[in-house]
């Protein structure tokens, strides 16, 4: 779902697909700055953090790519119900268990910053509380930051 309200699947090829009146997919909702102009109506398929840098990577490339990451992880795909992409353009999840924000920032490194996290689920908020932070913070090499409420 974009700025403009218009929805939309994505495949697991990158192809963009009509919602349907019969069905609806168990994948996570995308929204937020998605779109700046009609022709970032395409995926350029990459693999992570091997990727050629002289590509153009948009915004839904980097939306593909993690929802790509979480669909292919037991845990995640459970864990993470929408991704936002922030006015910064940043990209947020939103899990299904907990009441905050999680900054990824950009779609590199993902391997790390999910290790990241579940670790941080592990050891950090099953012993604070899985509501004591607004914001964990992922974005930063070899650390998270959070917001407290």
């Amino acid at each position: 779902m974009n700025m403009r309200d218009e929805s939309f699947y994505i495949d697991d090829q990158g192809v963009f697909m009509p919602l349907s009146d019969k069905y609806a997919a168990r994948v996570p909702v995308a929204s937020g700055f998605i779109f700046d102009t009609e022709s970032e109506r395409k995926v350029t398929l990459y693999d992570g953090d091997n990727r050629d840098t002289s590509l153009k990577i948009t915004r839904i490339d980097e939306v593909f790519h993690v929802a790509d990451y979480i669909s292919h992880d037991e845990f995640w795909s459970a864990q993470i119900e929408q991704i936002y992409v922030n006015e910064k353009s940043e990209i947020e999840l939103i899990p299904r268990v907990g009441n905050q924000n999680i900054i990824l920032g950009n779609a590199d490194q993902l391997d790390r910053k999910f290790k990241k996290l579940f670790l941080f689920y592990k050891e950090g908020l099953n012993k604070t509380g899985w509501n004591k932070y607004s914001t964990i913070n992922l974005k930063y090499e070899n650390q998270v930051v959070c917001t407290k409420r």
